[in-house]
């Protein structure tokens, strides 16, 4: 009897603890969110943050809902972050300087800068875009899908500078 209850204890702990790790953006723009996959992209020695994709049913799919949490380990500038965000949908092949230079300006007023423990959000929702949240408080959306492609590209691309990244937020990670 006593190992009965302690296994719906523990069972009881393992939901209890997956649901409230989904942030509440999440909860509250994707039905049945669940952990993709997580991994942290470290520069050189550093750990700059820990990055989770999050899907219905913890099935991504680029055609429906899904959102990326990075979880910041250490103090970037806001326009640091959308610099080399410019950059790295550069280096995933888009081309157009123009189209690149307004959406560079428009990250630079949404993404705030960082330090250790910021949590911030992007929801993708297909036909309205891209929508960002700081810890739990709105902080912007795009609704170009255009945007939203290459944003998430950074991470989710093939051609993605951080393919061990992609892989582990994918689930396909083999180590």
């Amino acid at each position: 009897m006593l190992k009965c209850v302690a296994t719906i204890f523990v069972i009881l702990f393992v939901m209890t603890t997956k649901a409230i790790a989904v942030p509440m953006p999440v909860q509250n723009n994707i039905v049945d969110a669940q952990e993709v996959g997580h991994g942290t992209l470290t520069y050189y020695f550093w750990d700059v943050y820990i990055a989770t994709l999050w899907a219905p049913n913890g099935t991504w799919n680029p055609d429906q809902p899904y959102a990326l949490t990075l979880d910041y380990l250490r103090k970037i500038d806001g326009e640091e972050i959308a610099d080399r965000s410019a950059q790295e949908m550069r280096h995933i092949g888009m081309n157009d300087e123009l189209t690149i230079a307004a959406w560079y300006r428009i990250m630079r007023d949404i993404f705030p800068s960082v330090k250790k423990g910021t949590k911030l959000t992007g929801i993708y929702l297909p036909n309205k875009g891209t929508l960002f949240f700081e810890g739990d408080k709105p902080i912007g959306n795009v609704t170009d899908q255009e945007f939203s492609k290459w944003f998430f590209g950074i991470w989710l691309h093939e051609k993605t500078s951080i393919p061990v990244l992609r892989s582990k937020l994918l689930g396909i990670d083999n180590e």
